[in-house]
């Protein structure tokens, strides 16, 4: 269970008072301590809109990751960051910047597949609606055909058992 170090506590709090009840996104601390919400909670029925309390949401990114790859299983080497405005906010490891660099967002969808350092890699990218965000996924190309040649030799594998059992 982490916790929200004081001073970044502190900064939401002045920024939802800021942003006077319309969400705020921090994204500075995305890689260390995960992306923060806050947000002003109003009361409606009241001619001022009095302040009801602020509202913190903190996303661990890590743990999101994390959680996302067990799900999926097919590619356990996936990688991940996001980015925001120009500048990478999240990355799960270096290659990163260098995808980054290369990589055309204007366009919004995408898959390619781009040179980094010598190596390939099966790039998909999305802008997530709504927000300034721009969510890259990646993977070694390499890993693909591997992954496509043992399906086809499990298939083959299957296939030879079940004209076997047919056979007999």
């Amino acid at each position: 269970d982490k916790r929200t170090p004081e001073e970044i506590e502190e900064r939401l709090l002045a920024m939802a008072d800021e942003g006077e009840g319309r969400p705020v996104w921090l994204f500075q601390y995305a890689q260390t301590n995960g992306l923060y919400l806050t947000r002003q909670i109003r009361n409606a029925q009241s001619p001022y809109f009095s302040s009801l309390g602020t509202l913190i949401v903190s996303v661990d990114l890590d743990e999101m990751i994390s959680s996302l790859n067990q799900q999926e299983g097919a590619f356990p080497d996936t990688r991940y960051f996001i980015a925001s405005d120009g500048q990478i906010i999240y990355h799960t490891d270096d290659t990163a910047d260098g995808i980054f660099q290369k990589l055309d967002n204007a366009s919004g969808d995408s898959y390619e597949i781009l040179t980094v350092d010598g190596h390939k890699y099966f790039v998909y990218s999305t802008l997530i609606p709504g927000h300034s965000l721009t969510y890259t996924c990646y993977l070694s190309y390499d890993s693909i055909p591997y992954s496509a040649n043992i399906s086809w030799f499990v298939s083959m594998v299957v296939l030879f058992f079940t004209c076997l059992i047919a056979v007999v």
